[in-house]
């Protein structure tokens, strides 16, 4: 899977959340160790 597949999805199941977008990135920094600026220089 990729990182976009899974901020997608961590952000869906985090719609509860005030900012789900912000938090999924946060879980996917610590699950994969990098930071979200990492990914975003790959889209």
């Amino acid at each position: 899977m990729e990182y976009q597949h899974w901020l997608r999805e961590a952000i869906s199941q985090l719609q509860a959340s005030e900012s789900p977008r912000r938090d999924a990135e946060i879980l996917l920094e610590h699950v994969t160790g990098q930071r979200a600026y990492f990914y975003s220089r790959l889209w």
